[in-house]
């Protein structure tokens, strides 16, 4: 019986150890489930912080890159200011190209033009005058536009082939050559001064004023070199060729010849007024059957030392209009005036050999 006792207590010890065994391991296994939950909550944490901190550096990163001052801003910068500075140097070296080649034609300031047009083109449309200095001989078509105030300093060099006005130019220091026609190739509807220059073609002064001055004018037409229905003043200079005067023209100091003529050297017509003066001298270069070297249709005044060298033509001067001399020499080998219009000269002017029609001898003013 204490036999049986004995093993009965042994087992129920066996028992409890086991329990006890049993309940070390379900602690166990209880502690290391809180220790995982621990984890994974840590790490859950973790995680979200991770994920502001990296929202927050990608909003500094996208700000840093996309501000105004940023990275892609001062990258497009770099780039576009690259790209100019390329374009510019290529445009220097362009320059400097076309430069050392003679290409360019003229220039404004500091700016340089492949043709005189182009130039002309940038003259604003103010009044203002521009200076543009030719570099080269230039052939083309030119236009100058109402308002443009053109001074054009030609270097000697020449401008050729056709030239229309409407606005201000002054062309100084050169030679303008036209297109070989022998009619009009200078259109002048503005006003026009033209200082020491060499002009072969023809002129037709339509406008405001011509002013030529210390140049030489070669027309290709001997009829009409010059053809003005306005206002024009040529002194100090050469005309080879006819002029035809609608308006009022005053010549002074000035020498007009020609080969050979139709009908005469300069015409008056009526309604004009024309005033000869100074040293001025109309002459032919060869013998004339039938041309005159003058005809007056309307008012016509002779000043000064203005010499009609009529030695190579039969009549001097031709006068239909009004003709009023107070100075000068008229001399033709026929007749130095023949006058079916209103004649008045002075004592002092010497017509040599005669005058034809009705003139009267007034008084010489002082």
């Amino acid at each position: 019986e204490n036999k049986m006792i004995k093993k009965g207590l042994e087992n129920q010890r066996k028992n409890l150890q086991q329990l006890e065994l049993k309940n070390e391991k379900t602690l166990k296994e209880i502690s290391k489930i809180k220790r995982l939950e621990r984890a994974r909550g840590i790490t859950l944490i973790a995680l979200i912080i991770t994920i502001i901190v990296l929202l927050i550096l990608a909003g500094v990163t996208l700000n840093i890159m996309m501000d105004q001052n940023g990275i892609v801003n001062k990258t497009k910068e770099a780039a576009t200011k690259w790209n100019i500075a390329a374009e510019e140097e290529n445009n220097a070296i362009s320059h400097l190209g076309k430069f050392l080649n003679d290409e360019y034609v003229a220039k404004i300031d500091d700016k340089y033009y492949e043709s005189l047009q182009l130039a002309i083109e940038d003259v604003p449309m103010s009044n203002e005058e521009t200076k543009i200095e030719l570099l080269n001989n230039t052939w083309e078509e030119l236009e100058i536009l109402e308002n443009q105030n053109v001074n054009l300093e030609l270097n000697g060099y020449e401008v050729g082939w056709t030239i229309v006005n409407n606005g201000l130019v002054k062309i100084n220091n050169g030679e303008l050559t036209g297109d070989g026609g022998e009619w009009t190739v200078f259109e002048n509807n503005g006003m026009v001064e033209m200082y020491n220059v060499k002009y072969t073609s023809c002129i037709m002064n339509n406008s405001n004023a011509l002013i030529i001055e210390d140049s030489e004018i070669s027309g290709r037409s001997d009829y009409k070199t010059i053809s003005s229905s306005n206002s024009c003043v040529i002194k100090n200079s050469t005309i080879n060729g006819g002029i035809r005067n609608y308006g009022t023209m005053k010549i002074g100091d000035t020498e007009i010849r020609m080969k050979s003529a139709v009908n005469e050297i300069l015409h008056n017509r009526e309604g004009a007024t024309l005033e000869l003066y100074g040293n001025t001298i109309l002459s032919f270069d060869y013998y004339q059957e039938r041309a005159n070297l003058l005809r007056n249709d309307g008012y016509l005044e002779i000043r000064d030392n203005t010499n009609f060298d009529g030695s190579n033509c039969k009549v001097a001067i031709t006068n239909d209009g009004t003709l009023k001399a107070i100075g000068g020499i008229i001399t033709a080998m026929n007749y130095a005036i023949v006058n079916d219009g209103s004649a008045e000269i002075t004592e002092d002017v010497i017509c040599q050999p005669r005058n034809s029609g009705t003139i009267t001898i007034i008084q010489n003013l002082e």
